[in-house]
């Protein structure tokens, strides 16, 4: 009897008591009494995993040469540079050239820069970058390029005496000198222009009929006869007068060239057309007497016949 009532007992409090579940962050999941402040817990069974063990042999470790990652270089930046330049892709060479001298400070980058403002016709810029070079680092590769493309410009903007002295200065200087870019020999390039710079100014000086002496007393003489300053040099105030003056004397004689050209064409012209009514009228003439001797001899075979 006592039994019964135990058991009785035990499932009323078993019926009485609701078990919830709740997650306690140190304990883990867990069964508790939803209106008890205490009681048993019940403990969600641990799940223990095994670990996997991964064994690594340490060793060399060989990379194919193709995947080696190699660090960029000043050099390999003025490579890729120079293709982008030779390309004339002006604007992306340059990007190379800068980050090229930003790592070793190298004249060459700056002569890369000074070559790419020139071909985008930024003379101003690249005199300065080039008068730095030659400053700076006189015996550097880059100086001679720089010296040379500077008495080119001298050049253009006719300022043959400042050519002319930076061109003797890069046979002098550097008698050895190659380009960068275009590898000829300075010493022959810089001989090709003096001898150029002076038949130029000869020729043109000629064309005013100053002739018959010295270089330097000829320009003196036009130099008194244009109101210049006389000093016998080739300045640029001096050569672009010259210039000016000896292309238009030139013009001229090429206008009264076409003049007489056209004359004479006009001419030729005439005469074409005479010649050919000439030989026109001459087989004419031939054809109209061939057929009338033709019919002289038919007559006479016709007239032989009749009397037969």
């Amino acid at each position: 009897m006592k039994f019964i009532t135990v058991l009785l007992i035990v499932l009323v409090s078993l019926v009485s008591a609701k078990k919830v579940l709740v997650f306690d962050e140190n304990s883990g999941i867990q069964w508790v009494d939803q209106d008890a402040n205490t009681g048993k817990k019940f403990e969600v069974p641990e799940i223990k995993q095994k670990k996997k063990v991964v064994v690594i042999e340490e060793g060399p470790l060989r990379v194919p040469d193709h995947v080696k990652t190699q660090p960029l270089t000043a050099a390999m930046m003025r490579e890729t540079g120079q293709k982008f330049y030779l390309n004339g892709d002006y604007a992306e060479a340059k990007k190379y050239f800068d980050r090229a001298y930003e790592m070793e400070k190298d004249p060459l980058d700056m002569f890369w820069q000074g070559a790419i403002l020139r071909k985008q016709d930024r003379i101003p810029e690249m005199v300065k970058i080039f008068k730095y070079i030659l400053e700076k680092n006189p015996g550097h590769e880059a100086a001679d390029d720089a010296l040379f493309y500077l008495a080119v410009e001298d050049q253009k903007k006719g300022d043959y005496e400042s050519a002319l002295l930076k061109y003797r200065d890069v046979i002098e200087r550097y008698p050895e000198g190659i380009s960068i870019v275009g590898r000829f020999l300075f010493r022959d390039e810089a001989r090709k222009q003096l001898r150029a710079i002076q038949a130029d100014i000869s020729s043109r000086l000629s064309l005013l009929g100053i002739v018959d002496g010295p270089l330097a007393e000829l320009l003196r003489n036009f130099q008194k006869e244009n109101d210049l300053p006389v000093t016998g040099s080739a300045d640029s105030l001096t050569v672009n007068t010259l210039i000016a003056l000896s292309d238009g004397i030139e013009q001229k004689m090429k206008s009264g060239i076409s003049d007489k050209q056209g004359i004479g064409s006009f001419r030729r012209v005439i005469l074409g057309a005479i010649a050919l009514l000439l030989a026109v009228n001459i087989l004419w003439t031939t054809r109209i007497m061939k057929t009338t001797t033709d019919e002289g001899v038919r007559l006479k075979i016709f007239a032989r016949d009749i009397v037969k």
